[in-house]
């Protein structure tokens, strides 16, 4: 194993030799595993290690492993604690990522490493594949996990199994702790790794492998489809300012959604936009994506960089009645009364709650967001709940939601969760007026 280690870097074109590299180690056997390998191949590492603050001594047992290895092997660590609100995150796991990723480039940038090192192998590709088809995901989605990522984050376990991974720590004793929360089925990870893959590998003992020799191809026909659309020069053309989609042209072409998204997911706009763009006609149009604004004419869609250096998302806490005013345009009326009130102002609406309504938050809808609709049994992804709303790009960018204790409770002004509406047993009933300034 040592040596196929090696040869991840010959493959990749790593050089590691004459540099530093940050692992970033959770205390669990694929990392600890990883980092023994680095050792062995006397590459210059430190050790980043984030506490998620999930599983209270647990996650002080794993603190204390691997700043005990980092003495003994007299390496540099990094530790970092999360916020606890975090957690309370619906989309927890996504927003952790981010944020671990977040502090570990300050590290980086802050020591003088040269990449980042993490810990994903075979099995995790499979995972993520699996998870990205019950997403409905193209080709781009269906690629897998990167060997290598925007020539920093390098994967040294990328063509390695669990199963190899396990044989290695048992047969050089490398320390590890178990994660207890690996065993339950909270995250749907775990859920495929558990009630899918575990079966699958009885079925077939190559099936990891096979999978991965699957999404390999997949990449490969993502990258030519991807090679061949950047190469058609009959659809789009450089201008001072940012890029020209020739619509109308592409429209003539087999399958034009796929070749608009190829054009435009590298600036940020997802499968939704692309629905909207071709479905409008409309000179003057606009479209937003967090960093671009895509603006039809004639046929044409320019593309240009956002100016976002004056907007930022709103996150306001609301502790008592009165009146707010959200983002200079928008203002929100908070009223706690006694009884329901019966009227058809569209712009008034009634939440229950069991307990004191305050504190409340106002914030711009975030990714992974999800609520349970009034009227509708379960939940609902928010992207899809306003894909159903079919909102103009105005008002998409207008809305806002209100939370409570982590929870959606009233998408604004559109409609509050189930959780939320007032019935027989609702102590507070709290009466919220919505206008524009």
């Amino acid at each position: 194993m040592q040596r196929s280690f090696l040869d991840y870097f010959i493959k990749e074109n790593i050089d590691v030799k004459g540099g530093k590299v940050l692992c970033a180690v959770s205390g669990g056997k694929d990392s600890m595993v990883m980092l023994q390998l680095f050792l062995v191949a006397k590459i210059n590492v430190g050790v980043a290690h984030v506490n998620h603050k999930t599983r209270g001594i647990e996650n002080d047992l794993d603190h204390n492993l691997i700043k005990e290895f980092c003495l003994e092997n007299a390496l540099a660590f990094h530790y970092h604690e999360l916020d606890t609100e975090i957690s309370k995150n619906p989309n927890f796991q996504a927003v952790a990522s981010l944020e671990r990723y977040k502090w570990m480039d300050s590290i980086m940038n802050e020591f003088g490493y040269s990449n980042i090192a993490t810990a994903h192998h075979k099995d995790d590709n499979v995972e993520s594949f699996i998870m990205n088809l019950l997403r409905g995901s193209g080709l781009k989605g269906l690629s897998g996990i990167a060997p290598v990522k925007n020539q920093k984050i390098i994967r040294p376990l990328y063509y390695f199994t669990r199963k190899q991974i396990d044989h290695y720590q048992s047969t050089h004793k490398i320390s590890f702790r178990e994660d207890s929360s690996n065993e339950k089925d909270y995250y749907l990870r775990n859920k495929l790794r558990i009630h899918l893959l575990a079966p699958l590998k009885k079925i077939d003992a190559n099936a990891i492998d096979q999978i991965n020799e699957s999404i390999h191809l997949i990449a490969e026909a993502d990258t030519l489809l991807q090679s061949y659309i950047e190469g058609d020069n009959s659809i789009s053309e450089n201008s001072t300012d940012g890029l020209i989609l020739k619509l109308s042209e592409i429209l003539k072409k087999p399958s034009p959604g796929t070749i608009l998204w190829y054009k435009l997911y590298p600036f940020g706009f997802n499968k939704y936009d692309i629905q909207d763009i071709l479905h409008c006609s409309r000179n003057g149009a606009f479209f937003l994506s967090k960093s671009h604004t895509a603006t039809l004419s004639r046929g044409l869609l320019y593309i240009k960089k956002t100016d976002n250096s004056s907007i930022n998302d709103t996150y306001i806490a609301i502790d008592r009645d009165g009146e707010y005013i959200i983002n200079t345009s928008v203002k929100l009326q908070f009223q706690q009364i006694e009884t329901l009130e019966l009227t058809k102002d569209k712009d008034v609406e009634y939440l229950g709650f069991d307990e004191n309504p305050y504190p409340l938050i106002v914030r711009t809808r975030q990714i992974g967001d999800y609520f349970f609709p009034i009227g509708l049994k379960g939940s609902k992804k928010l992207k899809d709940f306003i894909v159903d709303l079919k909102l103009n790009i105005v008002d998409k960018e207008n809305l806002l939601i209100l939370q409570k204790n982590g929870d959606i409770a009233y998408v604004i002004p559109y409609r509050i969760s189930e959780k939320y509406k007032v019935n027989a047993k609702t102590k507070y009933i709290l009466r919220i007026t919505h206008s524009r300034v």
